[in-house]
């Protein structure tokens, strides 16, 4: 897919794998060789990973996009499984099809608690 601005821009063209939905599966996947690290800095998430891991990352929320994935379905991305780093926190990544059906509800309750 290429817009209309790629020409004033650099774009380079990815062919991944993706993993396809399926009711009994889900959405299979596995970290090969990658590492990926979720910290807390102050008020904010930081995400680190290695290349391997930020293409994995980006393998399983594409995986995620995808059409046949059903609403509400997540991963729990964590230490036990080996997909993060000793010490890091657990991710959890979901699909909400409905994240801003209600903007100023939807703000509400994604304050940070006080």
């Amino acid at each position: 897919m290429t817009s209309a601005n790629s020409a004033q821009r650099p774009v380079r063209m990815l062919v991944l794998e993706v993993p396809a939905y399926s009711d009994e599966r889900g959405l299979w996947r596995e970290l090969d060789d990658g590492h990926v690290s979720v910290d807390l800095v102050g008020e904010d998430v930081n995400l680190r990973a290695d290349r391997s891991g930020l293409v994995w990352l980006a393998t399983q929320l594409l995986a995620l996009a995808g059409e046949d994935v059903p609403d509400g379905y997540h991963h729990h991305i964590d230490r036990v499984s080996g997909e993060l780093a000793e010490g890091s926190l657990n991710l959890i990544i979901e699909y909400d099809a409905d994240l801003w059906a209600m903007p100023s509800q939807q703000a509400e309750d994604r304050q940070p608690p006080k």
